[in-house]
C-alpha cells in the first residue's frame, strides 16, 4: 500500500488542475472572441462546455474507479487534462472547443472520485484533507486569473501560449498516479446505489445545493470581467478583481482546516452561508460602488458552500465506495445545473442590456438553494438509513 503521505502530495497537485484550466480562460475571453471571431453563443458554449462534460461524466466515473480502482482512474484523467489544454491551444476554433471537452471529462473523473479516495486513505481526517485541496483549487484558480492577460501580452503566441503554459500541471499529476496506482476490490452491495441515491430527497437537494451554488459561481465566473467593463474598469484591474473572486474562495479552505466542525455544524454553517451569497449577489447588482466588498463576501461563501457539499459526500457515506457514489451521482446533477449558467446569464445580460439584471436573478436563485440547505437538514440521515434497508 503507497505511503498516506504520498497519496497526500499527489492529491495536492492533481488540485492544481482541478480549476486553473476553467478559470483561465475568463480573464482573455474578449480576447479570444476577437482573434477567432466567435459569436456570443459560441463563447457561451466554450464556457459551458466543461460544465456540460461534468455532468454526463461524473456519474460514469464512480463505476470506473470501482472497476479499474482509484488511482488509474484518476491518472488517466489527468492525462486528459494534459492533452485537452494542448488541444484547444493548438488551433482554431474547433480544436478549441474539442481540448475543451477533452479537459471536462478529465476533472469531472477527479472531482467525483476524489472524495471515495480520501475517504478511504484519511477516514476521520477527511474533512481537513477535503479544505486543505480546496484550498490548493483557489490559489491555482487565482494564480491563473491574475496571471493570464500579463501572458497574453507578453507571449509571442498570444492566448494560445497562455493556456498552454498551465499543462506542465497536469503531466505532473498523471506520472505519480502511475507509480501509486492500485486495483481496488469493489465494496458489498455498490450495485444496488444509484437507485438508493435517485430516492432520497437529501441526495436530490445535495445536488439541488451545489447546482445552484456552482450554476452563479461559475455564471459569475465567466462573465464578471465583461460586467466590470461595463462599469468602466480595465482589462488589468477587471483581472485583478476576477482574481479576487478566485482568491476569497481560498479562504474557507483555511477555515475548514483550522476548526473540525461536526456534521451538524456544517448543515446550520450552509444556512449562512447561503444568506452571504444572496446578499453579497443583490449587492453586486444594486450597489456596484462597493463591488469589490461583494466580490470578496460572494466568494467567500461560494467557495465554503462547496466545500461543505465535498464535505458532504464523505461523512454521509458508509464506505470510499460509497463515497464516489454520491459525489458522482450529486455532481452530476449538480454541474447539470451550472452548464447553464454561462449561457442563461450571458443571454439574459444581452436582452436586458444590463448585467446586474443577471445578476440579481442569481440571487434569486440562491433563495432556492437555501431551501435546498433545509432539506439536506431535515434529511441528513435518510442515505444511511436506505443504505442500509437495500443492503440488509
Amino acid at each position: 500500500m503507497p505511503a498516506r503521505r504520498l497519496i497526500w502530495v499527489v492529491i495536492m497537485i492533481t488540485a492544481l488542475n482541478l480549476r486553473l484550466p476553467i478559470t483561465s480562460v475568463g480573464p482573455i475571453l474578449d480576447i479570444i472572441i476577437a482573434d477567432l471571431g466567435l459569436s456570443r453563443p459560441t463563447a457561451a458554449l466554450l464556457l459551458t462546455l466543461p460544465l456540460l462534460t461534468f455532468a454526463l461524466a461524473s456519474f460514469y466515473s464512480a463505476d470506473l474507479s470501482v472497476r479499474f480502482g482509484f488511482e488509474r482512474v484518476l491518472a488517466t484523467a489527468c492525462l486528459a487534462i494534459f492533452m485537452g489544454i494542448l488541444l484547444r491551444s493548438a488551433g482554431g476554433e474547433s480544436l478549441l472547443l474539442l481540448g475543451t471537452v477533452v479537459v471536462g471529462l478529465g476533472i469531472a473523473a477527479v472531482n467525483a472520485i476524489l472524495p471515495g479516495l480520501v475517504r478511504r486513505e484519511f477516514n476521520g481526517h477527511a474533512a481537513r484533507v477535503i479544505a486543505t485541496y480546496a484550498f490548493v483549487m483557489g490559489i491555482s484558480a487565482t494564480i491563473a486569473s491574475m496571471a493570464m492577460v500579463p501572458l497574453e501580452q507578453s507571449l509571442a503566441s498570444g492566448w494560445r501560449g497562455a493556456l498552454a503554459i498551465w499543462a506542465p500541471f497536469a503531466l505532473a499529476a498523471f506520472l505519480p498516479w502511475m507509480l501509486v496506482r492500485r486495483r481496488a476490490p469493489p465494496a458489498p452491495g455498490v450495485a444496488s446505489q444509484p437507485i438508493r441515491l435517485a430516492r432520497s430527497p437529501v441526495s436530490w437537494a445535495l445536488g439541488a445545493f451545489m447546482g445552484i451554488n456552482s450554476f452563479c459561481y461559475y455564471a459569475l465566473n465567466a462573465w464578471l470581467p465583461t460586467y466590470l467593463h461595463e462599469l468602466s474598469f480595465s482589462f488589468d484591474a477587471a483581472g485583478n478583481l476576477h482574481a479576487l473572486l478566485q482568491f476569497t474562495t481560498i479562504l474557507p479552505g483555511l477555515v475548514f482546516f483550522v476548526f473540525q466542525f461536526k456534521p451538524p455544524q456544517i448543515q446550520w454553517l450552509s444556512h449562512l452561508l447561503t444568506v452571504m451569497c444572496i446578499l453579497s449577489l443583490a449587492g453586486m447588482a444594486l450597489a456596484p460602488g462597493a463591488i469589490v466588498i461583494f466580490i470578496a463576501v460572494y466568494g467567500f461563501a461560494t467557495g465554503a458552500c462547496l466545500i461543505i457539499a465535498m464535505m458532504m459526500f464523505s461523512t454521509l457515506a458508509s464506505s470510499p465506495q460509497e463515497a464516489a457514489r454520491i459525489s458522482g451521482f450529486v455532481q452530476s446533477l449538480g454541474y447539470g445545473i451550472a452548464a447553464t449558467g454561462p449561457i442563461i446569464f450571458g443571454w439574459l445580460g444581452d436582452v436586458a442590456h444590463s448585467w446586474s439584471v443577471a445578476i440579481s436573478v442569481c440571487a434569486v436563485l440562491s433563495v432556492a438553494q437555501l431551501q435546498a440547505t433545509i432539506v439536506i437538514r431535515r434529511f441528513a440521515d435518510r442515505l444511511s438509513i436506505d443504505h442500509r434497508e437495500s443492503c440488509g
